[in-house]
């Protein structure tokens, strides 16, 4: 497990490969802010798909343009599937908006705790493979997008 700290999120990548963002509180997020969320991420993480979970401590606010950022090609690089943690419902309006405008290509998923959120991104995790098993297998899995409130 590697962690890093940055002035808006703190990054945990996991042994299993699943990346932790967790936004720190009471954050308006500007277009600039989202820039430099995205390069911290890809910086630490890199651009191999990878389920993130993201745990909102307080976010109480997305500019429009960092929110069209955030759901542009480079804005979601390296991302595979997100289970988004959080008991705040314009948390989950935020992700309802994401999803009407900007479509990301990959699963999204509202969850109330953690277990939850883990135990839904593991299907998102590549298939183990070893070094006699040299088949190759489509990864990430492309599934419609789907948002689903836990």
């Amino acid at each position: 497990m590697r962690k890093h700290t940055t002035p808006y999120v703190d990054l945990e990548l996991l042994d299993n490969g699943i990346l932790i963002a967790t936004y720190k509180k009471q954050m308006q997020i500007t277009l600039d802010m989202a820039r430099q969320i995205v390069r911290d991420r890809l910086e630490f993480a890199g651009r191999t798909p990878r389920p993130l979970m993201l745990l909102n401590q307080g976010v109480v606010e997305m500019k429009r343009a960092a929110l069209r950022y955030l759901s542009t090609a480079e804005g979601i690089a390296g991302i595979s599937a997100t289970a988004v943690v959080t008991g705040k419902a314009n948390t989950y309006a935020i992700i309802e908006l994401i999803m009407k405008l900007h479509k990301p290509p990959f699963p999204i998923k509202w969850v109330k705790n953690e277990e939850k959120a883990m135990k839904w991104l593991q299907q998102f995790l590549p298939p183990c493979t070893n070094e006699s098993d040299k088949s190759t297998s489509s990864w990430p899995p492309t599934q419609p997008v789907t948002l689903v409130k836990d």
